[in-house]
């Protein structure tokens, strides 16, 4: 599973260019043009960052400002918590003319988790040196920008990585709309932040519901059945 990084669209923000872009050694330019032109000579910002390109190869990163900040800060999220990151994804073919999305529906899946060790402002990283190297986080170098100067941390952790896809990652009810889940049964009593009045039906085996657009992340409490999923879901690590 590759998931992109987000295409920067202001122009006063920095971040990685596209032909710096790589995965696992191999430069991601010519797959990311193929597939989407409007990579093509773009800045992104990275983030999470789980594959290490933003040049941090020890420690898992994920950046937060304003709102999405303060909605994590008054779940309490912190150490020990485990963020499981999703995106749209879609199987992809060879053609004689390049990389090609298959035609079928795009699913919502899980690429990648980070557990928690640390919440950082851009204070913290300038006091430790042994934070320096993530001076290169996108939240660090554009943190005098617009609503990173309110609001600004980073979540790292050691234990992190991304996924090799298997169905258990998929979050999205085969055959329909993205936001459409079908999730394992131990997800019908739990608190999901932003669904408190969502229906959620049960259907062999699995409960079903329509997720909301609302908000970068969703908050879910934990008990024993969820961490005993979350287990296998990281199992799925590369």
């Amino acid at each position: 599973m590759l998931s992109f990084p987000i295409p920067i669209l202001n122009p006063n923000e920095e971040g990685i260019k596209t032909e710096n872009l790589t995965f696992r050694g191999q430069n991601l330019s010519q797959i990311l043009t193929q597939l989407d032109p409007r990579h093509c000579n773009k800045k992104h910002h990275v983030d999470p960052d789980l594959y290490g390109l933003a040049g941090q190869s020890c420690l898992g990163t994920f950046g937060q400002n304003g709102g999405a900040l303060g909605h994590l800060n008054n779940r309490e999220v912190g150490v020990g918590d485990v963020f499981l990151f999703f995106g749209t994804f879609c199987p992809v073919t060879e053609t004689a003319n390049g990389l090609k999305y298959e035609k079928m529906h795009p699913f919502h899946a899980i690429y990648g988790f980070l557990e928690v060790n640390s919440q950082i402002t851009m204070d913290d990283i300038d006091n430790n040196p042994e934070l320096f190297s993530l001076r290169d986080h996108p939240h660090y170098i554009n943190r005098y920008l617009g609503d990173y100067k309110n609001s600004n941390c980073l979540y790292i952790g050691k234990n992190f990585g991304y996924f090799r896809f298997a169905e258990n990652l998929r979050l999205t009810k085969p055959g329909y709309k993205k936001t459409v889940w079908r999730l394992p049964e131990a997800f019908a009593n739990v608190k999901i932040s932003y669904h408190d009045n969502v229906e959620k039906i049960l259907r062999d085996g699995f409960v079903e519901f329509q997720s909301v657009s609302k908000g970068q992340e969703f908050v879910i409490e934990a008990n024993p059945e969820l961490e005993g999923w979350l287990e296998e879901v990281i199992k799925n690590k590369v």
